[in-house]
């Protein structure tokens, strides 16, 4: 169906935001990045997966983690101009009707219950790559260590070509960054900038 899908990972406020729980201090260069990929896929209408890590207040994580990204909140919010009007959201629901054919004219967002799982914790998110059929998939967002991590593992476990874009994605542990990156690249993931990426696809 689609040569290429981009996936934007867990873009919230309540991880850039400086003063938020788990507000990261590299995330405004990763921010921007992360906007002008996003834009580019619009514009040429590559298929744009966008993950909101989505939680309820209460959430028994919440015993182990500071609450973020609750349902209904500022923080659970897009950035900017990703919260875009046009974004088709897909719940975490069994049975909610996949189009047969996704659109490439807005995002798609999926709602994701389990940080752990991320791109993976919507039990729609392997229909959905089916349907899509991609031969690529460029990856990008934040946390590297929770969401990021989650979804390029995943992807490479289901034998997913996967290009990381090493501008756009942000951490919560520099020092542990580097394992974490290097765990990805042995799974098979590959590492380009984002200028690498837009003269790739242009």
């Amino acid at each position: 169906m689609s040569s290429t899908v981009f996936i934007g990972v867990d873009l919230q406020r309540d991880f850039v935001t400086a003063t938020a729980a788990y507000g990261m201090a590299d995330a405004s260069s990763v921010v921007a990045a992360a906007v002008r990929l996003s834009r580019f896929a619009r514009e040429r209408e590559v298929p744009l997966i966008l993950t909101q890590d989505t939680h309820e207040e209460g959430d028994p994580c919440f015993l182990t983690c500071p609450p973020h990204n609750v349902l209904g909140t500022e923080g659970h919010r897009l950035i900017g101009e990703l919260e875009a009007k046009d974004c088709h959201l897909i719940p975490n629901d069994p049975h909610y009707p996949l189009p047969e054919t996704p659109t490439n004219k807005g995002p798609i967002l999926l709602h994701s219950p389990d940080h752990r799982r991320g791109l993976f914790g919507n039990v729609n998110s392997d229909r959905l790559l089916s349907l899509l059929e991609a031969d690529e998939y460029v990856l990008f967002g934040l946390p590297l260590e929770i969401g990021v991590r989650a979804a390029g593992l995943g992807l490479r476990q289901r034998s997913k070509t996967t290009i990381l874009v090493s501008d756009a994605i942000a951490h919560l542990d520099s020092e542990q960054a580097p394992s974490w990156l290097a765990a990805l690249a042995a799974a098979g993931c590959r590492f380009l900038t984002t200028e690498g990426i837009i003269e790739r696809y242009a």
